[in-house]
């Protein structure tokens, strides 16, 4: 599966749920139930989910055919997958945001600088040791990078 390619995409992944506790009910002399496997798919995007949907479909279709031909009444040659997926969509319960309105780019640009601060902090943490954050700003700004470029 192509998730890289999907610069809006968070995090995807597939999970095969299977209950591994049904037979826990043996100690309370219950007979246990039996549950079928399920073959989930998760993922979070930004934007609209059915745009995003419909552009996976278009990029990946091929690869969640062969993937969901493991599930019950998929024939994958048969099968709109498009509509497939949207009759089997089961609503979050529950979603985790930790900054509302960050999009994939904003935080590998913001990882990135992070990265690149921290660096150029271990770099240079003999000058600017002691520094008042001012100092600091002073040392760490534009024309000082230049000039530390052309040092390096």
């Amino acid at each position: 599966m192509p998730f890289a390619e999907f610069e809006t995409l968070h995090f995807a992944r597939f999970v095969i749920l299977y209950d591994k506790t049904t037979e826990d009910v043996r100690v309370y002399e219950l007979t246990p139930r039996s549950y079928p496997l399920y073959l989930a798919s998760l993922g979070d995007a930004d934007g609209d989910a059915n745009a995003f949907g419909g552009k996976l479909i278009k990029r990946a279709g091929k690869g969640l055919g062969k993937i969901f031909s493991c599930c019950q009444k998929f024939a994958p040659d048969n099968t709109n997958l498009r509509d497939w997926t949207k009759q089997h969509d089961a609503p979050a319960i529950a979603a985790y945001v930790n900054w509302r309105g960050r999009t994939v780019r904003q935080i590998c640009e913001k990882a990135a600088l992070y990265d690149a601060l921290e660096s150029y902090v271990e770099k240079h943490a003999a000058r600017l040791h002691g520094l008042a954050p001012r100092e600091v700003m002073r040392n760490c700004g534009p024309s000082s990078v230049r000039s530390n470029r052309q040092d390096a």
